[in-house]
């Protein structure tokens, strides 16, 4: 198999490696068509955690590999999370003093 760039195009090969069409994996794993394929375009570039091991396990994904592709997106989400909290505080903080 070559080396996927992202985590969608690595169930993408693994899927087609097994000869598994996409509409028989997503109701395998009670998922519409739409959502694995939104997975493996890159437009959902991370899956929830339940859907993430659920491909993990229904494909024999080496789960290392899973993980490594999504730790760049993970980086980026960690930014924009701490960014969201911090202007909740300040939010938070103005309604308590009521400069709003």
């Amino acid at each position: 198999m070559e080396t996927p760039k992202t985590f969608g195009e690595y169930v993408m090969m693994a899927r087609k490696q097994q000869g598994i069409s996409a509409k028989k994996l997503a109701k395998r794993l009670g998922k519409h068509p739409t959502t694995l394929g939104r997975v493996e375009s890159g437009f959902i570039v991370v899956p929830t955690p339940d859907y993430f091991m659920d491909l993990v396990d229904a494909l024999n994904l080496d789960i290392i590999t899973a993980v490594n592709l999504l730790e760049p997106y993970r980086r980026i989400c960690d930014s924009i999370l701490n960014a969201a909290q911090k202007g909740r505080r300040n939010d938070e903080t103005t309604k308590k003093s009521g400069l709003q």
